[in-house]
């Protein structure tokens, strides 16, 4: 085999662990794929490699969009490197807002003084604290709100908590153990919003909240409900009422009371007034007490909202 093929079937191997990690590869990685400096720096020149953060590389182009340079940073920091904070916050779909520099954890002095890169400190994560997100290193969700605690305020915190209960990755319990485990700055706000997905138990414990939820208002609206030691709703559930099946967001079968969560997206249109009022009408029909609570009601007025609910449930509530 002539010298020019073997070069093309390594370029040919780059590629393909490239097309791995958003087009970015690091020398290190060059190296074992058996490409020499001379090959590695002929490929700068010719443009075929395009440098990006410390030791890594566009493969036939610069690194584009956020999850390539997240990929590049954990590339130029090396093995054991995870994204975390406000960057882990953002790859997992907690925030919309991504970090001006990528926030990573690694090990030992790893990453340090490099241009586009955050090093945050604190304990390695190992374990179940430890994953992987859109194929990128990153810190698990409990792990992440737990960093998260000791950066934002208690509005933003309460955010990507209710963010995590919609996804289904909330997992009170295991934050808990890392808090346990650890002094961590924001701990005791970060346990005052946990309290809220707890349900109680007979030893006093509490149970965690796994609800089906589809929006941040009905996770808030949940917690309110949650915190207030009202019965416990079921979350997004299908009624044959009136020869009709109609998905609802909270029901209280027992006392067959209905609440909808309303936010501005989907329900602040014409369209959308005539289909509720249809679906109030049917819901009534069937015998069902159906309130409408909207986002800035359920934010601003959570014990009006609270006092409404109540009273609607009946007077065998407390």
């Amino acid at each position: 085999m002539s010298g020019k093929s073997r070069s093309g079937r390594k370029w040919i191997r780059v590629a393909e662990a490239a097309a791995l990690q958003y087009g970015v590869v690091s020398r290190r990685q060059l190296r074992q794929l058996d490409v020499g400096e001379g090959a590695i720096e002929k490929a700068i020149a010719s443009g075929h490699l395009h440098p990006s953060l410390r030791g890594t590389f566009g493969v036939g182009h610069p690194p584009l969009g956020h999850r390539a340079q997240m990929q590049a940073a954990v590339l130029a920091c090396g093995p054991g490197t995870l994204t975390s904070h406000l960057t882990a916050a953002h790859l997992l779909g907690l925030r919309d807002r991504h970090p001006d520099r990528i926030e990573v954890i690694a090990p030992g002095a790893a990453g340090r003084e490099i241009e586009g890169i955050r090093r945050r400190h604190g304990h390695p994560p190992s374990g179940a604290e430890a994953g992987h997100c859109h194929a990128i290193p990153c810190t698990s969700p409990s792990r992440t709100l737990v960093d998260l605690a000791g950066l934002l305020g208690e509005g933003p915190l309460r955010e990507v908590v209710e963010r995590s209960a919609v996804q289904r990755s909330l997992d009170v319990d295991a934050i808990a153990h890392i808090l346990s485990t650890q002094r961590r700055r924001g701990a005791p706000l970060l346990r005052r919003i946990l309290r809220d997905w707890r349900l109680p138990d007979t030893a006093g414990q509490g149970t965690h909240l796994r609800p089906d939820l589809r929006s941040p208002l009905e996770a808030r609206f949940l917690a309110l409900i949650t915190a207030a030691e009202l019965p416990t709703p079921k979350c997004n559930r299908v009624l044959a009422v009136e020869g009709r099946r109609l998905m609802v967001d909270f029901l209280w079968p027992e006392q067959r009371f209905v609440v909808e969560t309303d936010g501005r997206r989907t329900h602040d249109n014409a369209a959308a007034f005539e289909r509720d009022r249809l679906r109030d009408r049917t819901l009534q029909l069937g015998g069902y007490l159906v309130a409408h609570f909207t986002y800035l009601q359920v934010e601003t007025e959570p014990n009006s909202v609270v006092t409404a609910v109540r009273r609607m449930l009946g007077n065998s509530i407390g």
